[in-house]
């Protein structure tokens, strides 16, 4: 997927209470190498890559945090962990 078509994946109305909890807990060094990543390889690609360790180290970050499925209003945080990690590494 090309990394203008990320865009149109994402959902309209993220939590930016857990993007920016994200952004203060992946370590600066690892901003740019996941955004080049994920425009690569296009977001559902690199999240279904990354879903172990990485990802489940993020989902079980963001439960600690208290962004949970519920608050988030997911099943599972598998639908969005990816997506939530790639607004966090972007902005800046």
């Amino acid at each position: 997927m090309p990394g203008g078509m990320i865009a149109e994946a994402m959902t309209p109305d993220p939590n930016p209470a857990a993007i920016e909890f994200l952004r203060e807990h992946i370590s600066i060094e690892q901003h740019a190498l996941i955004l080049a990543d994920i425009r690569r390889a296009g977001l559902d690609s690199w999240t279904a890559h990354n879903r172990f360790p990485f990802g489940s180290t993020v989902r079980s970050a963001l439960r600690s945090a208290g962004f949970n499925e519920q608050v988030m209003g997911v099943e599972s945080l598998d639908e969005i962990w990816g997506e939530l990690v790639f607004r966090a590494v972007q902005a800046e």
